[in-house]
């Protein structure tokens, strides 16, 4: 074998994580060549058909290019492709490609899905290994995963802008009869708010051990502002009608000096509102029936708290009655009690910082 033989595929080795195909190596590298390298030791053929250099590093990726090369044209698909887009939820590697009918192949240790049709506008290269893209990824997550992984994908995908007539139109284009995939995409769409996506999965588990029949409608991502309409907070999830915010405490939003001082100084203005706002830490996910009990006391707490009282002016006392105004001396004497745990507007039911698990 020439020297220049070999220099004229190591750029495609290079930039396919030291991985080539047979058809890919010729005309350089001749099927006697590819031989006595594997023999030599130089070359590693984890699959028929496929080579890799046994110098460069090994990695997921390079496994997953591997594969897709023994598919002489096949895509990373699915939850591979999902992996491979870094989804949340999906942190580990399965070998999962797609390869467009008629064609048969079956590299071993690879599941393969036989798709009908596979056009460029749903394929694309990342990290120098083909892929489908995310909208296409995401119908076929439908397909194979539960609708709650789905959903957790799909928030990531819209909190990096991806497009939801984007997700629909292509949900729409590949629909056929009993096509799970595309169904549960479809549903996932028409029943989120387009103009609101949760920060974090972390939010969605907290949402769906609050939102029960028997307390006040949940909304996410609540904006509450001020009379002049100024943004005053941003909440995860929260009741209005009882103004009660909740957040997901976790460390990526809420610790440091920073975030901590943020924390307080909304918390002081949402309060001076008669709001008051509840954390929720990563173990409350992990005992949802005694978060909810937790929940549920102190919304029947807040239903019961009076309203504040109108505070009169200098000008206004001389004309209050005697009567009312020592009425109302006694009932805040004998009536009144402390709002929540640590003072108006803040109730903390989460671990210390240094105590609380990231999202």
């Amino acid at each position: 074998m020439r020297n220049d033989a070999f220099g004229a595929v190591s750029d495609l080795l290079a930039s396919q994580h030291g991985c080539i195909s047979r058809s890919q190596a010729n005309p350089h590298l001749t099927a006697r060549d590819l031989r006595k390298m594997v023999r030599d030791d130089v070359l590693l053929a984890p699959f028929p058909n496929v080579f890799v250099l046994r110098a460069a590093p090994r990695s997921d990726r390079q496994t997953l290019m591997a594969a897709t090369l023994a598919g002489g044209g096949s895509v990373a698909s699915n939850t591979a492709a999902a992996w491979l887009h870094g989804l949340d939820g999906f942190e580990s590697l399965d070998l999962e490609v797609s390869v467009a009918r008629p064609r048969h192949i079956h590299p071993p240790g690879v599941r393969v899905h036989k798709v009908s049709t596979l056009p460029t506008s749903d394929v694309m290269v990342m990290d120098g290994i083909p892929c489908t893209g995310l909208a296409r990824t995401l119908v076929d997550l439908g397909s194979v995963r539960p609708t709650a992984d789905v959903e957790r994908a799909h928030d990531d995908g819209r909190r990096r802008g991806a497009s939801l007539r984007w997700m629909t139109e292509t949900a729409q284009r590949l629909h056929r009869p009993g096509q799970r995939g595309t169904t549960t995409l479809l549903e996932l769409i028409s029943s989120v708010d387009p103009d609101r996506v949760r920060d974090s999965w972390f939010e969605a588990l907290i949402e769906l051990i609050v939102d029960v029949d028997d307390l006040p409608s949940v909304l996410r991502q609540f904006v509450l502002g001020d009379d002049s309409g100024r943004q005053v907070a941003r909440f995860d999830l929260a009741m209005p009608s009882i103004k009660l915010a909740i957040e997901a405490h976790s460390r990526r939003f809420h610790f440091g000096c920073s975030a901590e001082r943020r924390d307080e100084d909304r918390d002081l203005a949402v309060g001076a509102m008669g709001w008051d706002v509840m954390y929720l830490g990563w173990q409350h996910t992990k005992a949802p029936d005694e978060t909810l009990e937790v929940v549920r006391s102190y919304v029947t707490a807040r239903r019961r708290e009076p309203p504040p009282e109108r505070q009169v002016g200098p000008q206004e006392a001389s004309t209050v009655p005697d009567e009312l105004s020592s009425h109302r001396a006694t009932t805040r004497t004998t009536s009144e009690a402390p709002r929540g745990l640590h003072g108006p507007g803040r109730t903390q039911f989460a671990p210390s910082h240094h105590h609380r698990k990231q999202k």
